[in-house]
């Protein structure tokens, strides 16, 4: 059973938990040469410090707005105050609720206490409410999607509006794109249809239903932050004890930890579902289109060793015997490169850790490519440097 000095000590980290860091998904934890910093630059607080192979959040300074995990590429940060899952259950209550018509409030907002806490999602700042939660809503059945907020000039968080502001263009041009008719707008005012008629039911008051569905969810969250706080007291071990070898081993196919970033697939999902696109180009942070010059690529591969979801990755064949040398067995060389648009989140590693800057990244995107299964093969026409160096971070 936990003392009293344990459960103090999972209270402290319970409050930590409105953010938390899956380093492995970090581009600068991957590859300290990586010029990705959108998470600093969207904080509004000034909490996150990148530097070298270490990202690190100042919980003195941090907010919790949440702002860092939509600006994001890869997902390295995930806001749990609310979570994705939340924010999504949320949303497709108040889409219910307004037969139709999803509503997400601010925190100055909910503090006015005006808005009925059934017909809203409540996010503390709209900076939190990324693309592809917006693009769910409207999958969902939204027929548009409005966000309120108040006086963002003397909000704490106004550093945010920018990164609302394009999430707000971005999601409206994907809708046009897949041809639906819902938009998202923003306002200062709480439509009439969305004020409670009572106090107790006002965001900020308690809701019968919101009431449980919290306790609900922090219990939950309590044990399991519990059981794992146990196990680690058991053992002896903790994460901030893990090096960076340990987080990032290279695997068998000589890459770096990838794999598919899930709030990116529900996006594919979400956009799936929708239909086929317009033929249109969009101008979108969600994907990438990687294109390389053969003339500059001397077939290093080590773009894919450090593509953090696979979208560029590795086709290996025998490696030729070289002259006057025993041959190795089972060696393996590099034969080209694979790259699929849609698994690829326009992080711009590959471009960044490029030794011979042969790849380019463009953001402007044609919209039926986003569902191309069939990779796009690459190969340059240099002989691969024999540096061992050049796979190192």
């Amino acid at each position: 059973m936990p003392s009293i000095v344990d459960m103090v000590d999972i209270l402290e980290r319970l409050e930590r938990k409105a953010l938390h860091i899956e380093p492995t998904r970090c581009v600068k934890v991957r590859n300290r040469n990586a010029s990705c910093t959108r998470c600093a630059d969207a904080c509004t607080s000034g909490a996150i410090t990148v530097e070298g192979n270490v990202i690190d959040i100042d919980g003195e300074k941090c907010t919790g707005c949440g702002t860092c995990t939509a600006a994001c590429p890869t997902a390295a940060i995930v806001c749990d105050k609310p979570s994705d899952a939340q924010l999504a259950a949320d949303l497709m209550r108040s889409i219910e609720a307004n037969d139709g018509r999803a509503a997400v409030i601010c925190g100055r907002v909910a503090a006015r206490k005006t808005a009925d806490v059934d017909r809203v999602a409540e996010a503390l700042c709209l900076g939190r409410v990324d693309v592809p939660s917006l693009i769910k809503a409207a999958g969902c059945g939204a027929q548009d999607i409005v966000l309120i907020d108040a006086d963002c000039s003397t909000c704490k968080f106004r550093a945010a509006v920018p990164l609302i502001d394009a999430s707000v263009e971005e999601a409206n041009a994907l809708l046009a794109a897949w041809g639906s008719d819902a938009r998202v707008t923003r306002t200062s005012q709480v439509p009439a249809a969305l004020v409670a008629t009572e106090r107790e039911q006002a965001v900020g008051g308690v809701s019968r239903r919101g009431f449980f569905t919290g306790v609900k969810s922090q219990a939950k969250t309590l044990a399991k932050e519990t059981a794992t706080y146990g196990l680690e007291k058991e053992l002896g071990i903790g994460k901030e004890h893990a090096t960076l070898r340990d987080v990032l081993k290279v695997g068998e196919d000589g890459c770096l930890p990838h794999g598919p970033i899930p709030r990116h697939e529900d996006l594919l999902e979400d956009l799936f579902e929708m239909g086929e696109p317009d033929d249109v180009v969009v101008s979108t942070r969600l994907w990438g289109d990687v294109s390389m010059d053969p003339e500059k690529c001397d077939n290093c591969g080590v773009c894919a060793t450090f593509c953090p979801t696979g979208a560029l990755s590795k086709v290996m064949r025998d490696a030729e015997k070289k002259p006057g040398r025993p041959a190795k067995k089972d060696a393996k060389e590099l034969d080209c490169l694979e790259f699929r648009l849609s698994d690829c989140v326009g992080c711009g590693m590959c471009a960044d850790v490029c030794i011979s800057k042969a790849l380019t990244v463009s953001h402007d995107i044609e919209a039926p490519r986003v569902f191309e299964l069939e990779p796009v093969s690459m190969r340059g026409s240099k002989q691969k440097r024999g540096i061992g160096g050049a796979w190192r971070s």
